[in-house]
Formats: structure tokens, C-alpha cells, sequence
């Protein structure tokens, strides 16, 4: 058996705030994951073009993996769709 260890190849985004459900479920491929997700609950899915690995860590916080050449891309399509209420969903890198 080999392991090895490709981790370096992503990127963890953090999405959080009373908004990062109604985000997320906007243009994602698995919209349950973001709409009913339990806190550890992963799910494999695309967000604004992307594969990601979308992880439930609480009702408002969400861990988004990514592939690191891709993260500034989905760093700023957050962005953009960031509601006019108040920056509510702060995507974070960890």
C-alpha cells in the first residue's frame, strides 16, 4: 500500500454569516447540501463553475475545498454574489 499525501493541491475557503445557506444554494450543482445540510455533512458538488468539496461545519459555516488554482476565481464569484444587506458571507481562506 502507498499513501500520499496530495492536500497541497487544494485550497479551504470559509463561507460564513446568517446568508452562506441562501449563497451557496444560488449556483450550486447539490443545492440540498447548502438548503438541508447538517453540520458534518460533506458533499461533492460545483459552485459557479468549479468542483468543490462542500462541508456543513455549523448551520451558518461552511468549508469549501478547491483546487488551489482555482481559488482565487471562486474567492471573487463569492464575492460578487455577496447580498447588499451587509457583508454577511466572508469567504476566508484557512
Amino acid at each position: 500500500m502507498r499513501l500520499t499525501d496530495v492536500s497541497a493541491a487544494f485550497t479551504s475557503l470559509r463561507v460564513e454569516g446568517a446568508a452562506a445557506r441562501e449563497v451557496l444554494a444560488a449556483d450550486v450543482g447539490a443545492p440540498w447540501i447548502p438548503q438541508r445540510g447538517r453540520p458534518g455533512q460533506y458533499g461533492r458538488t460545483r459552485l459557479g463553475q468549479v468542483e468543490v468539496v462542500l462541508h456543513c461545519l455549523t448551520e451558518e459555516v461552511f468549508e469549501l475545498l478547491v483546487d488551489r488554482s482555482l481559488a482565487d476565481y471562486l474567492e471573487g464569484w463569492l464575492a460578487a454574489r455577496n447580498p447588499p444587506r451587509a457583508k454577511q458571507v466572508e469567504p476566508t481562506r484557512h
